[in-house]
């Protein structure tokens, strides 16, 4: 199978014979627009441009360079999950900019220390500036992979990795809408992280794939207090333990050939985890109501794909079920009233399909689309939005340089 423009790119950058410092510029711009629809409302026209430029630097046989600048606009109605639930957002635009260096200590043994910063600005409603949203935010990252590449065993990598975010136009105001215990404090959503990860890529056998891994993480709110039981804060400062990890297995037949079309199909499907322990409670002041360790969750997510590659042609449909439970926070009905005994859980049923026809070997056509569904054990949706339809539509194009 040939390899896109830029993947093969950066591979030649990386990997040709020693000499002077080579540089590969490798540009990616995608454009695709369509419609947005959000059950119970009008649809709207909406779209997705994405930009990408990576120019490699090879400096030495050991040595690499890669910064990468990156952005990507998205006018679509989609759940995003920030502060502990899921909102629907309508507007989303993300600035990168994202410096790694890569060090061979051997062929087989990698070091990669990195740094980045990310704007993400989100609009909740049409006809709100990005710039006015309540949850934008940057985040500044910094950490080292180290990599052991292989030829069975392709790659295994652990990282450790540090990030602060900061919500620079939250005002405490808004307590109002997510629970008294966000009063505690001016800058209550900004937090920092400590996470490591380990993942793999394994080839069981000819055609397989295996990929897998596990992430932990640390967060620690230094300006949102703790909530007790009598509806004050003390002294003590969230903390939150999160954790995930996916593993997944798929397979890529040699194919077949019908005239000068070959065909060449694979498939897999994925599982994973999630969870999340924090030490922070709510309390809601209309009814009284305390709900101990209210942002504790676990869950998990499965699901199958398939991929056929024709010739020029590339079509791709997978489905993904999520799960989640919160066990400490009380399901509601519509008018908030607590449901004895009754937790919250949400279901997600998420489709997706894509198809790529590659006109040149820089410009590809594209048509992609998705449709989610999200229920909830809970009615009462004040705060976070639990249940909803959501779908969309796109074409457009593909360039790569």
């Amino acid at each position: 199978m040939r390899r896109p423009a830029v993947a093969a790119a950066l591979l030649w950058a990386l990997s040709s014979p020693a000499g002077a410092a080579e540089f590969v510029p490798l540009l990616r711009v995608d454009v695709l627009g369509g419609r947005s629809t959000m059950a119970g409302a009008a649809s709207n026209f909406g779209g997705n441009v994405f930009w990408s430029l990576t120019p490699a630097v090879r400096f030495s046989d050991r040595d690499s360079f890669i910064p990468t600048i990156a952005g990507q606009y998205r006018r679509t109605y989609e759940a995003r999950e920030v502060v502990g639930g899921s909102f629907l957002t309508h507007q989303a635009l993300d600035n990168m900019i994202h410096l790694k260096w890569v060090h061979a200590f051997t062929d087989s043994i990698l070091a990669k220390p990195y740094c980045a910063f990310k704007n993400e600005m989100l609009s909740e409603v049409a006809g709100e500036a990005l710039g006015q949203g309540l949850f934008n935010h940057h985040k500044v990252s910094g950490g080292i992979e180290f990599e052991r590449v292989g030829e069975r065993l392709r790659s295994l990598r652990n990282t450790i990795a540090f990030y602060a975010v900061r919500f620079y136009n939250f005002e405490s105001l808004a307590a109002q809408r997510f629970g008294s215990e966000i009063r505690g404090g001016r800058a209550v959503l900004d937090f920092n992280a400590l996470d490591y990860t380990l993942a793999l890529d394994w080839l069981p056998w000819e055609g397989g794939l295996l990929t897998g891994s596990v992430n932990g993480s640390y967060r620690v709110f230094p300006d949102q207090k703790v909530m007790t039981a009598a509806g004050i804060f003390i002294d003590d400062t969230r903390g939150d333990l999160a954790w995930s990890g996916d593993m997944g297995l798929q397979h890529r037949w040699r194919g077949w050939s019908l005239g000068k079309i070959s065909f060449e199909p694979s498939a897999g499907a994925h599982s994973g985890f999630s969870g999340l322990i924090s030490n922070q409670n709510h309390y809601d002041v209309g009814r009284l109501k305390f709900n101990p360790r209210y942002y504790d969750y676990h869950g998990f997510t499965a699901g199958p794909f398939v991929r056929l590659k024709a010739g020029r042609l590339e079509a791709s449909v997978s489905y993904d079920f999520e799960r989640r439970e919160y066990p400490r926070r009380r399901a509601q009905e519509e008018n908030g009233a607590y449901r004895d005994g009754e937790a919250v859980n949400t279901n997600d049923h998420i489709w997706s399909y894509g198809v790529s026809l590659v006109l040149t070997e820089y410009l590809s056509l594209k048509v992609q689309g998705s449709e989610r569904v999200s229920s909830s054990s809970t009615r009462h949706e004040r705060t976070y939005r639990y249940n909803f339809q959501s779908r969309h539509y796109y074409a457009g194009f593909s360039f790569k340089l």
